[in-house]
């Protein structure tokens, strides 16, 4: 028998290895596909010449942003994609549009209240950061913290002198959902409310908190075309005088494409109409209030109790899914101010209901 030419048994071996690990791939199970991404309504989409992208409605919700880009990946096993594939219509329906990062300038004209003599004006800087960072398929974590100074001017008032009062806060909660249509969340607020004039004592720190349920009574995956979410809780602050603990009730209706109501009683109620992706506009009444301590000129500590009910309109332009600007002018309504003071070494309060004023607020945001 003639010996095979070299070439051959060359060629024979190669193919003998090249088949064997082909045939154990074969025999491996397939790796199992990840879940089916969540059909989110309209938002972007990508020229697939260019590479552009377009912000489409309803826009996204800013603590999420990054939802719709991750889920175009359907390899992504990450906890925050398969938190988003779990809950993504939930939360976008359920939560307005908040940057996670927004800082703003803001200031209310001159008033006074009906029962004191002289009046006052402020200057409002504030820089705020809100991150809900999913670590698992029905948790996520509440990452945030704000920083705030109101700048008082005073003008022929006995009581109390020109000052500065400080916001220094965090924000820390988890939020959890304890069946597919309801939500639960508790975020704490430790913070110092201060002149910062001096050592700080415990007059100076504040622990708020809320906790807040959502369920939703009707969404657009259950075939609704206005969905509806119903909110219930509690909340601790100093928004109130004499009433720290309150409860909450409101509820989030998606009317249309276009509209939507926001209510949370007793702190806010605001309708809002989005003609486009970019444009987001709205009107409303909200309630700020807090409790500070300060430093008169005798270095004595003293409570300084400021709120204010606003009428407001608002406008967001969104630029693209990261960078937003805003502008917000009304007027107060009305509100209740009491400033611990003296006149000499005599205590002579400045409080009462605040008279109505023009106020204005403008500033930017990013979402990452």
């Amino acid at each position: 028998m003639r010996t095979p030419p070299l070439r051959a048994l060359v060629a024979s071996t190669l193919l003998v290895l090249c088949a064997a690990p082909a045939s154990r791939v074969e025999a491996q199970a397939p790796i199992p596909a990840a879940p089916e991404a969540t059909a989110f309504p309209a938002q972007t989409t990508v020229d697939a010449e260019t590479g552009a992208r377009t912000l489409l409605g309803p826009a996204p919700v800013s603590d999420f942003a990054g939802a719709t880009r991750r889920l175009q990946d359907p390899g992504d096993y990450s906890a925050s994609a398969w938190f988003e594939r779990e809950h993504g219509y939930f939360l976008q329906e359920a939560i307005r549009f908040r940057p996670q990062v927004q800082v703003q300038y803001g200031r209310i004209a001159r008033t006074g209240t009906a029962d004191e003599p002289g009046q006052f004006e402020f200057d409002d800087f504030r820089a705020e950061a809100l991150f809900r960072q999913p670590v698992d398929p029905d948790t996520y974590l509440v990452l945030g913290g704000n920083f705030g100074s109101r700048v008082y001017e005073f003008t022929n008032t006995a009581q109390v002198g020109d000052e500065t009062l400080y916001e220094a806060s965090l924000e820390l909660g988890a939020g959890y959902f304890v069946k597919e249509d309801l939500l639960a969340e508790v975020v704490l607020r430790p913070g110092v409310y201060s002149s910062f004039e001096g050592v700080l004592n415990s007059g100076d720190w504040q622990f708020f908190g809320d906790a807040l349920l959502t369920w939703q009574a009707h969404s657009r995956e259950q075939g609704h075309e206005s969905p509806l979410y119903l909110k219930f809780g509690a909340r601790y602050d100093e928004t109130f005088n004499k009433v720290t603990v309150y409860p909450l009730l409101g509820a989030t209706w998606l009317i249309d494409e276009q509209w939507r109501l926001d209510v949370l009683l007793p702190i806010e109620a605001r309708i809002s109409y989005q003609p486009s992706a970019s444009w987001i506009f709205a009107s409303g009444i909200d309630i700020v209030g807090d409790l500070y301590q300060y430093k008169d000129g005798a270095g004595r500590r003293l409570d300084a109790r400021v709120q204010e009910m606003r009428l407001f309109l608002e406008g967001t332009y969104r630029f693209d899914d990261a960078l937003s600007a805003f502008g917000r002018f009304g007027t107060t309504l009305t509100g209740e101010y009491d400033w611990q003071g003296f006149t000499g070494n005599v205590r002579t309060d400045y409080d009462g209901a605040i008279d109505p004023t023009f106020f204005f607020e403008f500033g930017v945001g990013v979402s990452f």
